[in-house]
């Protein structure tokens, strides 16, 4: 996953031009949020149906996590999903290692599945 400035976050929002997964992250809480946020909305609209959007915070249940990156838009152009609140430094290295293959099974196209993790399916 390249890793882009927050111009090219900016742009890839404005333009509606998106990774298939994006990982945000920073010391500034308030700036990681807003851009999630600012994300989710480009991707899913204002008003996102339950079909599209998916959230998960904290402990994950990876199962599920798996489960809504493999859905396909409904009625829509895009699938979102979006975990918040992840603690990578408190993570065990299974459930690490797990988040990592979800990611990259995401991003590199076997199942085309975006600190917070905002996944974009088409």
């Amino acid at each position: 996953m390249p890793r882009i400035t927050e111009a090219d976050l900016k742009k890839q929002i404005k333009n509606k031009s998106f990774s298939p997964v994006y990982l945000i992250y920073g010391s500034e809480q308030m700036f990681v949020k807003s851009y999630t946020k600012k994300l989710c909305e480009a991707v899913a609209g204002k008003n996102p149906s339950d079909f599209n959007y998916h959230t998960f915070s904290g402990d994950i249940d990876f199962q599920e996590l798996a489960a809504s990156l493999q859905i396909m838009p409904f009625m829509a152009e895009r699938n979102c999903v979006v975990v918040t609140d992840i603690y990578f430094d408190n993570m065990v290295k299974d459930r690490l290692d797990t988040l990592k293959e979800l990611t990259s099974r995401a991003w590199y196209g076997s199942h085309n599945f975006n600190a917070d993790l905002c996944s974009v399916k088409e």
